[in-house]
């Protein structure tokens, strides 16, 4: 269709359309360039990785560096179940000065510890140590699958750290 035999208001029809469309590429590019804002602290595992016997414990703790005070923390870990089985938690080295029980599947464990009283922390700091039992000789590793760390009923969504990087 030429531009010449269209008529005024199809021409009006198509510079609305060509103006929408440059509109929209704008916005995606936008979108696609713009950084998302940066983590309010992160949650990671003391090691997630090892090499274990039959018979032997393997604990890994649950740790929480905050960037931003935070009263509240919830986080998943997920293991191998044919080479380890959940034992227990222990929240004997936290800051946090309540806990739920640790809610135990096949192959997770879900952690939650909180601060009462309206205190907070913003610090790295101990949550939880799971302890589990070594079903196998073996190479395993036991991950982080999700969390989130809250102040005052608000989530503050830090940076999770499946798998403790060796430094």
């Amino acid at each position: 269709m030429k531009l010449r035999n269209t008529t005024k208001k199809q021409r009006r029809i198509i510079s609305i359309v060509l103006v929408l469309a440059a509109i929209a590429v704008i916005v995606i590019v936008y979108l696609l360039w713009t950084r998302s804002e940066p983590a309010t602290g992160r949650i990671y595992l003391s090691q997630s990785a090892e090499q274990i016997q039959k018979g032997e414990e393997v604990a890994v703790s649950v740790r929480l560096d905050s960037y931003q005070p935070i009263d509240t923390e919830k986080a998943t870990v997920q293991y191998d179940s044919a080479m380890l089985t959940y034992k227990e938690t222990k929240y004997d080295k936290t800051r946090f000065d309540s806990s739920l029980p640790a809610v135990a599947n096949d192959d997770t464990v879900m952690v939650q510890a909180a601060i009462l009283g309206g205190k907070t922390i913003q610090e790295d700091a101990p949550v939880a140590t799971l302890v589990f039992l070594a079903q196998n000789d073996g190479k395993t590793k036991v991950l982080l699958s999700g969390g989130n760390a809250i102040r005052a009923g608000t989530a503050t969504h830090p940076q999770l750290e499946p798998e403790r990087k060796k430094q």
